[in-house]
C-alpha cells in the first residue's frame, strides 16, 4: 500500500503554502490530511492563547486519522511546520517513513527574534507583511497567511525552536530539505544545521532565488518536482 502523506503549513501560514502537492498526490492515488493548525486560516487575534503545545496535537490528530488506514506516512512541511514533522517522526519512528522539509525556520532572519522574550509582555501584535515572505513584489498577491502575529504565540514557538535541533539525531527515515538561500525569514543556516544533524539518508537541495514560500515563488515549478520526486512517494 502506498504511504499517505500529512502536510503542515507554518506560523500564521495558510493552506495555500503547500497547496500546490495536493493535485499532485491525488493524481497518485496517495491519501492525504492537511489540518489547519489551531489560531489558523482565520484572523491572527486569534492566534493570542495558542501555543506549541496546541500545534502539536493537532499534528497528532492528522497523524493518527492516517494511521487508520495506512501503515506508513510520509510528512510534507513548511516553515514552523518542519520542526512539528521533527517531532512526529522521533514520535513515531518506523511508521513516518520520510520527511521533505521546505524552508524549514529554526533560526530566525529577524535580529527582534532574539528579544521575544523581553519584548513579549510589552509588544502584543508584530507586523508580518508578504513582502518578508516573496522574492518580489510579483508573487505577494499568492499570500494568504496572517499579515500580522500575536507576540504570545510567536514566543512559544520561538521557544520551541531554540531545542529542536536536539532531537535531530533520532530521526532515521530518510529526509529531503529544501531552502533558498534568498529567504528572508528563515536563516539558511537553519536548514543546513538540521542536514548536519541528520544520521540517516538525507538530501540538501539549495535554491537561489525564491523567498520563504517557495511553492508560490518565482521557483514554484522546480520546487514542487523535488518534492514529488522524494523517493518514498
Amino acid at each position: 500500500m502506498k504511504p499517505a502523506v500529512l502536510l503542515i503549513h507554518g506560523f500564521t501560514g495558510h493552506r495555500a503554502s503547500l497547496e500546490p502537492v495536493i493535485p499532485e498526490l491525488e493524481r497518485r492515488g496517495i491519501e492525504w490530511n492537511y489540518p489547519i493548525l489551531a489560531g489558523h486560516g482565520t484572523k491572527p487575534e486569534y492566534l493570542k492563547d495558542k501555543r506549541w503545545s496546541d500545534w502539536q496535537r493537532d499534528i497528532e490528530q492528522a497523524y493518527q486519522q492516517l494511521r487508520q488506514n495506512h501503515d506508513q506516512v510520509i510528512v510534507i512541511a513548511i516553515s514552523m511546520g518542519a520542526l512539528l514533522g521533527l517531532e512526529l517522526a522521533v514520535k513515531h519512528p518506523g511508521h513516518v517513513s520520510g520527511l521533505v522539509l521546505i524552508s524549514p525556520c529554526v533560526i530566525f532572519k529577524n535580529p527582534l527574534s532574539k528579544l521575544t522574550a523581553i519584548i513579549t509582555p510589552f509588544i502584543r501584535r508584530f507586523p508580518f507583511p508578504p513582502q518578508d515572505k516573496f522574492s518580489s513584489k510579483e508573487f505577494w498577491s499568492r499570500d494568504r497567511g496572517y499579515q500580522w502575529f500575536p507576540t504570545s504565540a510567536y514566543h512559544s514557538y520561538w521557544q520551541r525552536a531554540k531545542t529542536i535541533l536536539e532531537i535531530v539525531p533520532q530521526i532515521k527515515c530518510p529526509v529531503r530539505i529544501i531552502q533558498s538561500r534568498n529567504d528572508h525569514i528563515a536563516d539558511p543556516r537553519g536548514a543546513q544545521n538540521i542536514y548536519d544533524r541528520l544520521n540517516g539518508k538525507k538530501e540538501l537541495l539549495w535554491h537561489d532565488q525564491s523567498g520563504h514560500e517557495m511553492l508560490l515563488d518565482c521557483e514554484a515549478a522546480e520546487t514542487l518536482g523535488e518534492v514529488i520526486a522524494f523517493a518514498p512517494l
